[in-house]
């Protein structure tokens, strides 16, 4: 229990950094007038999902992972969620990623050299406030004339 709650308290401090982080980068961009928004793919709700080559089960770098497929709004461009709403997910995550829980792989789509998370966007900030530098991912690989 003692071990849980060590746990917890590690993943709950990990997500009021990752939520800090993501405050100030906001407000920096907004200083600069640039956005800080995780980047959207194009297309979404037009007819375009599920379409693309399936491309099966990979080991993904982290820092590939750049956008959503329809979850623009809930992270920055790092991935550091920007909402507190999020919490009690984030840290239950993150807690069975330090417990050595195996966590199903996320789902991506890749344009060229560029993933976008349909499926995970949790799992995958998680992953970078814990310094993955790979993730496992089922990756669907869209045609870059697929993305308006």
């Amino acid at each position: 229990m003692r071990d849980h709650l060590q746990l917890r308290q590690q993943a709950t401090g990990l997500f009021e950094q990752a939520r800090q982080r993501a405050l100030w980068r906001s407000l920096w961009g907004r200083l600069r007038g640039k956005s800080v928004a995780v980047q959207c793919l194009a297309g979404q709700g037009s007819g375009t999902r599920g379409s693309g080559r399936h491309a099966g089960l990979q080991t993904v770098s982290v820092a590939k992972i750049r956008g959503s497929e329809g979850r623009c709004q809930g992270f920055d461009a790092e991935f550091d969620p920007l909402h507190g709403q999020d919490k009690r997910r984030w840290v239950a995550l993150c807690v069975a990623w330090l417990s050595g829980e195996v966590l199903p792989p996320v789902e991506l789509i890749q344009v060229n050299d560029v993933y976008y998370v349909r499926d995970g966007h949790h799992r995958v900030s998680v992953a970078r406030a814990l310094g993955q530098q790979q993730i496992d991912a089922e990756v669907v690989r869209w045609e870059s004339g697929a993305v308006g």
